[in-house]
């Protein structure tokens, strides 16, 4: 069954339907933001020490490379704070499909970035910029989609529907990964000289694709009955946040920090490897 009606100037839909569309946006999303945001981990431990780092040398690239990877988690929780902010004032799905749009960019771009021995400082300095962008981005994604099914969601069903997001970022981790494992099955000079940049360039087909998706999803009911209440959506978010929620706040600070950990592990683990490899091929 489903229910049209108008909140000013604000179509809402309720329906089954269309809180499965809301699902399956969450999902859809969620992997293409994941997706590019493990290439990049992947990448920083593999390729881009000496593809936009070189004349640090071996060690000084990666770690350089393991900067620009973590820059991305000081961007996360302001890009919560922005998007959701903006979601409040905007709309929960128009603000996504900006957050989703940010991620397929910015990682697009990655992908066309000219080397160091190209246009110099630049590469480096541009690829920080972008990897900025990408933090924003996966702030403002996962929060946001699980809001839009939330509030679209049936009645006793929310974690269900909320969960569809979450599958989406481990969906897009298993798809990053696969896709890197075969750019690096290839030569080294290969691999260097560009095709590291495939999968990076595939984000734009697949963000297009997640944005139509998007693009089917209403807006909510909650949404459209908060442009109606003007007190409330004049208040700052972050001030009701440590006024009302500072328990909950400080688990999810807590957990995120474990999340932060294994993230960095696993970049990390990776880089020994294949700093490690050469050795390990050695005859005997």
């Amino acid at each position: 069954m489903e229910q049209v009606s108008m909140h000013g100037d604000t179509v809402v839909t309720k329906s089954d339907k269309m809180a499965k569309k809301a699902a399956v946006s969450a999902l859809v999303g969620s992997t293409v933001e994941y997706y590019d945001f493990t290439l990049f981990a992947t990448a920083s431990a593999l390729i881009f020490g000496p593809v936009f780092f070189a004349p640090l040398g071996e060690v000084g690239g990666l770690l350089a490379s393991f900067g620009t990877f973590g820059v991305a988690y000081v961007a996360r929780p302001l890009g919560a704070l922005l998007f959701g902010s903006l979601g409040d004032k905007l709309g929960r799905r128009n603000t996504l499909m900006w957050v989703l749009l940010l991620m397929g960019a910015a990682t697009f771009l990655i992908g066309c970035l000219p080397a160091y021995g190209t246009i110099g400082i630049a590469a480096p300095i541009l690829l920080v910029l972008l990897r900025l962008a990408q933090g924003l981005s996966a702030g403002g994604e996962q929060a946001g989609a699980n809001s839009l099914s939330v509030e679209h969601a049936p009645d006793g069903k929310r974690g269900l529907y909320a969960s569809w997001t979450m599958q989406g970022t481990s969906l897009g981790t298993l798809i990053g990964s696969l896709a890197f494992i075969a750019i690096t099955s290839l030569p080294k000079d290969v691999l260097l000289g560009g095709a590291w940049r495939i999968p990076f360039l595939a984000a734009g087909p697949l963000m297009l694709v997640a944005l139509w998706i998007r693009r089917q999803v209403a807006e909510t009911q909650a949404f459209a009955e908060l442009q109606g209440e003007p007190e409330k959506a004049a208040a700052v978010p972050v001030a009701e946040v440590f006024r009302h929620h500072l328990p909950a706040l400080l688990r999810v600070v807590g957990c995120s920090l474990l999340a932060v950990s294994g993230s960095a592990i696993n970049v990390f683990g990776l880089s020994l490897i294949h700093i490690s490899e050469p050795t390990r091929r050695t005859p005997i």
